[in-house]
């Protein structure tokens, strides 16, 4: 029972982790786009098709 509540414990920190990660790197992308927009739109072209 306790092995299994730590386990359970363990997997919501992980997951807890990885969602502040990707806040964090989405706010950093955002505030990276705002301040310095990309000359280069070929990856939008390439990833969204016309």
């Amino acid at each position: 029972m306790q092995q299994q509540q730590m386990q359970y414990a363990f997997s919501s920190r992980v997951i807890d982790y990885v969602w502040f990660y990707a806040l964090v790197l989405s706010e950093l992308t955002a505030r990276y786009y705002a301040y310095c927009p990309p000359h280069d739109y070929r990856l939008y072209a390439r990833l969204r098709p016309p």
